[in-house]
């Protein structure tokens, strides 16, 4: 890859290498944990297979966040927004008899829970108040797939603020909006995702009765669990993310992964 010069200042302290302004050589060391871990799960599922479990189990491969590059606001950092860097997550099954197939529409991990209930023949909950998704392959180009993350934005000189980032992806195109904690909309847009599949050039959102609607939809709060109360308070919590006690040694585990600052 080629040099690509960045400023490491917009790399999180955890995984900041000092005089290494080299974005691609941070990116080759982000594929290289990327192999290591594929060969790693490799060895893992030929063990699987050699003991006879892939003739009865059903193994599933996902994740819960992606990871910025260097494509938005911070480097190498999953953050607290509804970017598809962040967003767009592995999601792989393999079933006994299963035959290879892929499928291009967008998809939710909500839907994980009624297709592996659906694929072992337990009968799916249909209260959607407390049960969402749908098995994978009854998911159509239409449907749209809602996303919805919360950070503060600031800095400690001016203060700190909360805010809901929630989006609605439907086809190629994706509407998005950012929400103060009184409920207040403070920024919209949406993006082409295929003329822009990098989410480089928000364009303006045009007001109608369905964007309407959907502006309700954000300001409504689809997951009111996902804003803690603190937060509602305006309180920004600066305490340790690592419960106290940890050897040195866990500590440099703990920060090598991001987890302790």
């Amino acid at each position: 890859m080629l040099f690509r010069s960045i400023d490491s200042k917009r790399i999180v302290s955890s995984q900041r290498i000092p005089n290494i302004h080299d974005g691609a050589e941070y990116i080759d060391r982000y594929d290289e944990e990327i192999a290591y871990a594929d060969a790693e799960i490799g060895q893992l599922l030929d063990v699987y297979d050699e003991l006879g479990l892939g003739d009865t189990g059903i193994v599933v491969f996902t994740a819960d966040h992606g990871e910025n590059l260097i494509e938005h606001e911070v480097y190498f950092n999953h953050g607290h927004q509804v970017w598809n860097s962040i967003m767009r997550v592995p999601l792989m099954l393999r079933t006994p008899g299963g035959k290879a197939a892929q499928i291009d529409i967008p998809v939710s991990l909500v839907d994980l829970t009624p297709t592996l209930l659906s694929l072992v023949g337990y009968p799916i909950p249909l209260d959607r108040k407390t049960f969402d998704g749908m098995p994978l392959w009854k998911r159509r180009p239409e449907d749209s797939i809602s996303l919805e993350a919360g950070g503060f934005t600031g800095t400690r000189r001016e203060g700190w603020v909360y805010l809901q980032h929630r989006a609605l992806i439907s086809g190629s195109r994706k509407w998005f909006a950012s929400v103060d904690r009184a409920g207040k909309v403070v920024a919209q847009g949406r993006f082409d995702l295929a003329r822009d599949p990098g989410e480089q050039a928000p364009e303006k959102w045009k007001f109608g009765a369905k964007a309407n609607r959907l502006l309700d939809w954000f300001e409504s709060d689809p997951d009111p669990a996902g804003i803690p109360r603190s937060a509602l308070r305006g309180e920004r919590l600066l305490a340790p993310k690592v419960a106290p006690g940890r050897s040195q040694e866990e500590l440099r585990a703990l920060r090598a992964l991001g987890y302790v600052e």
